[in-house]
């Protein structure tokens, strides 16, 4: 799931045996630094990316952080934050950029690809099942729990408003 904490954070204290059944779960910062996260947000809700975090790391689900790159958020300071290691030795593990493009050649070689619409892997690969965004074709939001207990999807990501469904039911 792709989430800003709050819709991890329902399900543990709805449905926590649902947490083991998670491949992975993605949390959407807009800024590693609270008080820009919180104003962007317009709440009080950086709080709840950490937590959700937590909750990954106690569960041992993977995990990773998300940020949709705006002119005011991606600077180089902000990635430094995001990437910052814990240990300085960590920096020599990060793979060279032909690395990664070699593997990936070679992984493509060797698997069927079967959703691939991150822009540069889907080029090297010439993938045509996939033309622009995969919004609604091989991905969705699951939306937060509502009161009335239904937890609606959205095609898209983005799209926080269009709300359709109960994935419980539907």
């Amino acid at each position: 799931i792709t989430t800003a904490g709050i819709s991890l954070i329902a399900l543990k204290n709805t449905y926590p045996e649902c947490l083991e059944l998670l491949n992975d779960v993605d949390i959407s910062f807009d800024s590693p630094f609270e008080k820009e996260h919180n104003e962007n947000r317009g709440g009080d809700v950086y709080k709840y990316a950490i937590q959700a975090l937590e909750i990954c790391k106690e569960y041992n689900i993977e995990s990773g952080i998300i940020m949709c790159a705006m002119n005011w958020n991606f600077t180089k300071d902000r990635i430094d934050a995001l990437l910052k290691p814990i240990q300085l030795q960590h920096l020599k593990l990060v793979p060279s950029k032909e690395q990664v493009l070699e593997n990936y050649k070679y992984l493509f070689e060797k698997c069927d690809t079967v959703e691939l619409s991150e822009p540069t892997l889907s080029g090297l690969k010439q993938n045509n099942k996939v033309k622009g965004c995969a919004c609604g074709i091989y991905s969705m939001r699951i939306n937060s729990i509502t009161p009335d207990g239904k937890i609606p999807v959205s095609p898209c990501v983005y799209m926080h408003d269009y709300r359709v469904g109960d994935l419980l039911k539907d």
